[in-house]
């Protein structure tokens, strides 16, 4: 992740993501968007005279409502977890989460931490494994602070349905950095 995007995200609290994976994160909400414009315009052929007594421009705001409430719940979901105060070992119990896991590192520096989870899934299920799936956590610190996140691997197109997962890394981080962590 490039540095303006970090400055940008610990300054706003929600990660930031640069065009392309804007694209893919939000395409749920934008195929909504462009399935409301195709019924409201009935497939770009009336722009003129649009009448809401047929049915298909009342699918328009279908769409519209579905787009627009993913939109926003997407949105919130880029919202950091922050810890104050942790512990002074982080690092290595963060590392030790990620072996534990099998959580691939993708960077480790200073100030930045990546890592590519693989997804858990049973044998029976190997059809529907790709390379792709899992999640990205992205952890950065700044003085006393940890900022972390833990969103869908944006490296393809596939839709994604979250049944918890992204929120299971986080809450397992949170846990292993305050284990035996007793605020002053």
């Amino acid at each position: 992740m490039e540095k303006d995007y970090i400055i940008k995200s610990l300054e706003t609290q929600r990660l930031q993501l640069d065009t392309f994976e804007k694209i893919i994160y939000f395409k749920v909400p934008f195929l909504c968007l462009f399935a409301s414009l195709m019924s409201i315009t009935n497939g770009f052929q009336q722009f003129s005279t649009i009448s809401f007594e047929e049915t298909l421009p009342k699918y328009s705001l279908i769409f519209l409502i579905i787009g627009l409430v993913s939109f926003k719940v997407k949105l919130n979901r880029l919202k950091m977890t922050i810890l104050e105060n942790p512990v002074l070992d982080f690092r290595n119990k963060i590392l030790n989460l990620a072996e534990k896991r099998k959580w691939k590192i993708e960077k480790d520096d200073k100030l930045e931490m990546v890592f590519k989870t693989i997804p858990i899934r049973g044998y029976d299920e190997y059809l529907s494994y790709s390379r792709h799936s899992g999640e990205r956590i992205y952890i950065f610190i700044k003085q006393n602070r940890i900022y972390l996140k833990s969103i869908n691997n944006l490296e393809h197109w596939s839709i994604k349905f979250d049944f918890g997962e992204n929120l299971s890394n986080e809450k397992a981080l949170v846990y292993a950095i305050n284990a035996n962590h007793k605020k002053i």
